[in-house]
């Protein structure tokens, strides 16, 4: 007869239950740090991504300023293009003004030093009568003067009793002649007072013409020929040399040159007598 032993449970198989319960523990811790992590990360992208959009705004702002100051400078620019254009069309129209107001004054001259009241009250006839009387190549000749008048605005009171006289030849050729026969004629005088004849030009080209006077001087005390041409160019002819000055500024360049040249032939010049 056979005897049958009840044994207890071997502890090998009761392990699956356990291994299963430790596995549930596991997965629920890991579940638990994962969604930790997972909102952890979440609050950190989230801050991330807001500082990023916060960075976009602000550069999408200085994009946009940028693009405004570039757009600001573009106009800046094109306006500095058109006023430099207009400046020079400005220019441009000034200066055709003149020529249309000197081509209207070319028969014109005044006549300085007169005085006030000496040509009665008939300049024309005055006028006709004393200039070939005044001028020795004019003698006998008939000039034919369309208007005369004297300049009393913007005149010096100072000078009051010897204000400008205009007036109007009928013929170019004649006031030619005249201012040429005036050049040959410095002491030319009427009662006592020394007259001159003056081509009359518009006051831009006046200004223009005495400038260059002014610079023609030293010139002349260095014995150097010169010519004052229409509108306001000093021709210098210096040796076989003919020069164009159109400013005042080259013409100063130009005497302060010969200026410095005389000095170093006198200082040449007194050193060789000194030995």
């Amino acid at each position: 007869m056979a005897f049958k032993w009840d044994l207890p449970h071997s502890p090998s198989k009761k392990r699956p239950k356990d291994n299963e319960h430790l596995h549930d523990t596991i997965a629920d811790m890991l579940e638990k740090q994962l969604s930790a992590i997972k909102s952890s990360m979440s609050a950190i992208v989230c801050e991330e991504i807001s500082m990023i959009s916060t960075r976009l705004d602000s550069l999408e702002k200085d994009v946009k300023a940028f693009g405004d100051r570039f757009d600001y400078m573009q106009t800046v620019r094109d306006i500095k293009k058109d006023s430099v254009a207009s400046m020079s069309s400005l220019v441009e129209l000034q200066e055709k003004l003149w020529l249309y107001e000197d081509k209207s004054r070319q028969n014109n001259l005044r006549l300085v030093g007169l005085p006030e009241g000496a040509e009665g009250g008939n300049a024309i006839q005055f006028l006709q009568t004393q200039i070939p009387k005044r001028l020795p190549g004019l003698q006998g000749k008939v000039i034919e003067i369309e208007c005369a008048h004297r300049l009393y605005a913007n005149e010096d009171s100072t000078r009051k009793k010897t204000r400008t006289v205009i007036f109007k030849l009928l013929r170019y050729n004649d006031q030619q002649a005249i201012l040429k026969e005036a050049r040959n004629s410095p002491s030319m005088s009427y009662e006592g007072a020394k007259l001159r004849f003056f081509p009359d030009f518009s006051k831009a080209t006046t200004q223009k013409r005495k400038a260059m006077s002014e610079r023609r001087k030293r010139r002349q005390q260095l014995g150097i020929e010169s010519f004052l041409l229409y509108p306001a160019v000093v021709k210098v002819i210096n040796g076989h040399k003919q020069i164009l000055f159109k400013t005042p500024e080259d013409l100063k360049k130009f005497v302060s040159s010969l200026d410095a040249d005389t000095r170093m032939e006198s200082n040449s010049a007194t050193q060789i007598t000194s030995d």
